[in-house]
């Protein structure tokens, strides 16, 4: 479980930024960064309408949207940071 939430979250962060340019990928970053606090309230509302029991609905949905928001902080952070790394233009030397 671990081990492919770890990969998951790499091909997020690392994989999926490199495929925009520079300037909607720091958009993108701040959108993702911005939002992410609102992943909290929308999971909890969720799982709270959808289990019998209340309490461990909105458990559940702290949980999950605790963990949501922290990826998609992380993913707008990067996507932030590396925004002018053209992806495209790295060469590579054969030997």
């Amino acid at each position: 479980m671990k081990k492919t939430l770890f990969v998951l979250l790499f091909l997020s962060v690392i994989v999926l930024p490199a495929q925009a340019s520079s300037g909607e990928r720091f958009m993108d970053g701040l959108k993702n960064f911005a939002s992410a606090p609102l992943e909290i309230p929308k999971k909890t509302a969720y799982y709270a309408h959808e289990t019998n029991y209340h309490p461990f609905g909105i458990a559940a949905g702290l949980a999950e949207g605790g963990t949501f928001m922290t990826i998609k902080m992380l993913k707008g952070l990067v996507q932030m940071l590396t925004f002018p790394v053209d992806p495209t233009g790295i060469s590579y030397d054969s030997y």
